[in-house]
Parts: structure tokens; sequence; C-alpha cells
């Protein structure tokens, strides 16, 4: 992987003026507080005018992050044959809110898999582990076995594994696991959007929606774990499926739903993100919170800590945030997929922006360390 870092095409693009908010004054309260280093920028994820291999434009819809050598590997869970969903984002401008455009891991292994939601790294970051949302599947045929994926990847080889792999008539997938989610969730529907890796060989898996049909979900904050071992360099989970953590989203609003997570192994915590989406279709309001708790809280099922901007008023992003990632100089990474809803942004002269369909908006934050 060191090898693609040094031909990541370094092109500087125009991105909104980074906009910076007051940063907290009360160093005395509990609360956990954070600044904007990047409140909102764009990025180019691909060619403007790219398309579906059936001709409609292509959206950037980059729903997974996660930090590596100073890049960022950056996961869209749509898919065309056009443009790989997997990316690697570098560039010294990304904190000042700018990011070079991302250079393709083109494996076929990436166009393989459906609705990539989340990623993360095994310690050490040896290898990097894949998931889909498993929120669809028809039993009388294998055309949505790919929306139920986990998938290994060894970095240092270059190999893939289909963990907990099952081929049906060509296609191979994870989806015996759609089954062990329901039972624990107790529901006929249900979609992954987090994924992380704690010590112990523990993979945790985030639950937003649950309930009886995907029209009608019912939005969560519920976290599945599982522990793993290897076979000759291959993932194997153990079915010892439980739930182990529900996070209250209260204290911020009611309806929220997880949308990402990563854990932090310097600082051992974990920060999670939860956003809501309300409206018609296209027309929708969103918006997104972020959460802090250690690892031994949430071992002991203890209280998620809301980050805040003051004492007084919570960090709040009006978009949908979708991947959350450590970075560089302690920040945290978080990448926003809006579907197609128009949030504009402001230019350097204060003039609105709206996102354009092969562009993405990330935010960079720092918690303020007491």
């Amino acid at each position: 992987m060191r090898y693609l870092l040094f031909f990541i095409c370094f092109v500087t693009l125009g991105a909104c003026t980074p906009k910076v908010l007051p940063q907290p004054d009360n160093e005395s309260s509990d609360k956990v507080t954070a600044k904007f280093i990047v409140e909102e920028s764009l990025l180019t994820c691909f060619d403007e005018g790219t398309t579906f291999d059936d001709g409609g434009i292509y959206n950037c819809e980059f729903s997974a992050a996660e930090e590596f050598e100073g890049a960022i590997l950056l996961g869209n869970d749509k898919n065309t044959s056009k443009v790989s969903p997997m990316m690697l984002a570098s560039g010294p401008k990304l904190l000042e809110g700018n990011m070079d455009s991302p250079f393709e891991l083109k494996q076929q292994q990436f166009f393989d898999i459906r609705k990539i939601e989340d990623f993360a790294f095994t310690i050490g970051k040896k290898y990097l582990i894949i998931t889909s949302g498993f929120d669809r599947l028809k039993n009388d045929s294998n055309e949505w076995d790919a929306f139920n994926t986990l998938l290994q990847w060894d970095i240092i080889r270059n190999k893939f594994y289909y963990i907990d792999e099952i081929e049906n008539d060509g296609i191979k997938s994870s989806k015996n696991l759609r089954a062990k989610f329901l039972s624990l969730l107790k529901c006929t529907h249900m979609k992954i959007e987090g994924l992380m890796i704690l010590p112990g060989n523990r993979m945790i898996f985030g639950v937003r929606e649950t309930g009886a049909d995907f029209n009608y979900p019912i939005y969560t904050s519920t976290f599945i774990q599982c522990t793993y071992t290897f076979e000759e360099e291959r993932m194997k989970l153990n079915n010892d499926f439980k739930i182990v953590y529900k996070l209250d989203s209260s204290e911020a609003r009611e309806g929220l739903g997880l949308s990402s997570m990563t854990y932090d192994p310097k600082k051992q915590k974990i920060y999670i993100t939860t956003s809501y989406e309300m409206g018609e279709e296209g027309r929708q309001k969103l918006g997104s919170y972020v959460w802090e708790i250690s690892l031994d809280d949430f071992d002991k099922k203890n209280k998620a800590h809301l980050v805040y901007l003051n004492e007084d008023t919570p960090l709040f992003m009006p978009h949908k945030a979708e991947g959350i990632s450590t970075f560089a100089d302690n920040a945290l990474f978080i990448i926003h997929d809006n579907d197609r809803v128009d949030i504009p942004l402001q230019d350097e002269d204060g003039n609105e922006v709206s996102r354009k369909p092969h562009e993405a908006i990330y935010s960079i934050i720092k918690i303020i360390e007491k």
C-alpha cells in the first residue's frame, strides 16, 4: 500500500473557505468539547459527468472513511464499472479545507461488493475489514447477495477473503450473517452502518435501522459484538454474537440513528456519529452529532458523551455524516453523504455553492483535551 501513495495525483482543488466556530471557553465543565478545523469543504471524487452503467448520473456517496499512513481511505456505497467505489485521498491541504483528487483502488473485489457502509482496520493495520449494509436479500435469487458482504483485505499481500463465505451460482457473499443479526435484534429488517475492531479480537457492528420493513425503519444505535480468530491468515468469526451496547442519543434529539464509528487505539476511545433524515426524499432536512466514550465505559455500558462546541451548544453538522476516522494531529475526519439533498455551502465570498454529483462534503474536528 505504501507503493500506492507515491502515485497519488496531487491536484489542488478549489474548495469552500473553512469556517471555524468559537472555541470552547469553559475548561471546568465535564462536557466533551471540540472545535472545527474545517467546518465543511468540498472534494472532487471523480470526473464530472461520470455515469452509472445504465447512463444515469453517478453520484458521489462516500459512506466510509479510515486513516492509513496520513491518507484517508474512502468507500462509496454506489457502484459503477467506470469508477472504483474504493479510493485513497491524501494531500497537505486537507487541514486547510482542500483535498486532493482521490486515487482509485481498482481491485475487482471492490467492484463486486454492493453498497459499502463502513470499514475498519484490525489492530496493527494488517487487515482492512469492509462491510456492506446487510439490509436486503432475495431468497429465490442471488441478485442481492452482494449486499451482504464482509470482506477481509490483506493489504501487504493484496489478498481478499470473504468472511463466513458462501457462494451462490457464482456470487460470493457473507449472507448467512444476516440471519444472525436479525435473530439478535428480533426483527425482519435491519441495516448495518458502522464497523470497528476493538482489542481482544472483538468485531463490533453498528446497527442504524431495525423494524418490520425498510419502508418504516426504526432508528437505533445498537452495537453487536462477535470475536474472531485467524486460520492461515484468514479471519474466522466465532459463534458468540451478542448485543453489547445501546447508545441513548436523546440528549441531542429524538429520531437519531447510528451512521458511523471508529476506535482510537492511542486514546482508547470510541467516536460515533448519529444522524437524522426528515421530510420527503430529495428534500429532507439532515443533521449529525458526534459522541465520545472511553473503551472502559463502553465495556461497562456507561453513558456516551455528546460532543459540544461550548457549554450550551452541541457540535452539529447540517449534513448526514457517514464515515468518521481519526486523523492527523489528533483530529477526526468526517465524510458526509447527503444523497441527492441539496444543502448549499458558502464560498470564500459568502455566496452559496451547491455540491455537484461528482463531489462530496467533509468536515474535520478536534476534541479539546482537558
